[in-house]
């Protein structure tokens, strides 16, 4: 079970000054939740912005709301994006069902979920509910609209200046419940002390500007923030629902700075001192590294006479002898061919770690896909800097040059191929990362 950080958050939400209902919805974790089950899947966090007339557009974000939490926490284990992508397609699914009674013919959401897990923390969303990274020195946008107007600027069509007053800025081109099946963005990134992550619908970002809302997070408590931030939409003319939820995530004793590649294990050692010492002792480091080395050594020693002798001046392993003079008996049992005792190989041949640490060394979000091809189907994007385990490359289509991809796993569980040009090795060459079986 991973120890999981404890998180400060703040929630508010408000039918805003134009509309006559709030068809927005907010979920945390539910508070009957273990410490086993939240160690094992983490803080869950989400904000649904109902679509259809009447009743049709709050009855689908609560719906979505309740039936992803609880679909996430009831899957097992292991796969925080794939978990949550499930509970997602599940909550569409229903939906989508609910859409073809009468009365509920437009019924619809968006969706923008989180998973606080460690200090790693996935986002999944459909629609234009977003999630931003507040960092100690910027914030960044993680998801990107699922609007009529964001594919014409991608397109090249509009400017931004031009969208954000497009008369179908609203226009969305992917909600839940508006086909059986749907496309969940997932996106993953590591956090570092003093991160934050906000989730909000289009209420807050459409009235707020981004500079407002940053400096709205960074004061007072999560919750006064949270408050501050719906109470400047309305300020601003509320002219829709505005939810905003706040998570700050204490990740001082989680953060662990990287060790530089070729860092020796009294480097490990000691830095791994700073982290968990008292300032007074800090200074008193090297001789505690020190000491702990020479534990590590006599361990080493004992642990190579059992298994036959150090090492003679020559190189030769020397028996390590238990016998007494006239008390040795030896025990009956089948007949064996003798053998000299333990032997230490002439050679040792260099072994590639099992597991290569990287990170993203992109500026832009890098595409992870299920296949080594730029047209490859897409499972997910990786932020700037974000952690990988890489297991394998592979050929495929060339990146600036390159064309080798990774077979990478990020935290939580998910996996594919990302261009190796944009990832940055720990401690190894690009030589030592073996390739794929095919």
């Amino acid at each position: 079970m991973d120890v999981q950080p404890a998180v400060a958050i703040g929630v508010a939400s408000d039918q805003g000054r134009q509309r006559t209902e709030n068809q927005d919805s907010l979920a945390i974790p539910p508070p009957g939740l273990s410490p086993k089950e939240l160690g094992e899947k983490g803080h869950l966090y989400l904000v649904a912005d109902g679509i259809g007339g009447h009743q049709a557009g709050k009855t689908a974000s609560d719906l979505v709301a309740r039936r992803v939490v609880d679909e996430y926490y009831r899957q097992p284990p292991g796969d925080v994006a794939g978990a949550l992508r499930r509970a997602i397609r599940i909550a569409n699914a229903e939906v989508h069902r609910w859409a073809q009674e009468p009365g509920y013919e437009k019924m619809g959401t968006t969706i923008v979920a989180a998973v606080l897990h460690g200090n790693t923390l996935t986002v999944a969303h459909v629609g234009d509910s977003r999630a931003y990274l507040i960092s100690r020195d910027q914030v960044q946008i993680l998801t990107r609209d699922h609007t009529w107007v964001t594919e014409q600027i991608d397109g090249g069509i509009l400017t931004q200046e031009q969208a954000d007053r497009h008369a179908q800025r609203h226009v969305l081109t992917r909600s839940l419940g508006a086909r059986p099946e749907v496309l969940v963005d997932l996106i993953h990134t590591s956090l570092r002390p003093g991160d934050q992550v906000l989730l909000c619908s289009d209420g807050l970002w459409e009235a707020v500007d981004l500079p407002e809302i940053e400096a709205a997070a960074r004061s007072g408590s999560p919750q006064q923030a949270a408050r501050q931030l719906v109470a400047l939409a309305n300020e601003y003319g509320g002219p829709d629902n505005v939810t905003a939820v706040l998570v700050r995530p204490d990740l001082g004793p989680l953060s662990h700075p990287r060790p530089l590649p070729g860092m020796s294990t009294a480097g490990r050692l000691g830095q791994a001192l700073a982290r968990v010492l008292p300032a007074d002792t800090r200074e008193r480091w090297p001789l505690l590294a020190a000491a702990a080395l020479l534990v590590v050594v006599a361990l080493a020693c004992a642990l190579a006479l059992l298994l036959g002798g150090l090492p003679d001046g020559n190189g030769a392993p020397t028996a390590a002898s238990s016998a007494t003079p006239g008390a040795a008996t030896a025990l009956p049992g089948p007949a064996t061919t003798a053998s000299p005792g333990p032997t230490v190989a002439a050679t040792v041949t260099p072994t590639v770690p099992a597991d290569v640490q990287g990170r993203v060394s992109s500026t832009l979000p890098l595409a992870m896909r299920q296949e080594p091809r730029l047209s490859g189907a897409l499972v997910a994007y990786l932020l700037s800097s974000s952690g990988v385990t890489v297991s394998c490359g592979i050929p495929g289509d060339a990146v600036d040059g390159n064309d080798t991809w990774y077979r990478v796993t990020v935290p939580g569980g998910g996996s594919g191929y990302v261009a190796a040009r944009w990832i940055e090795l720990e401690g190894v060459e690009p030589v030592a990362v073996p390739a794929c079986s095919e």
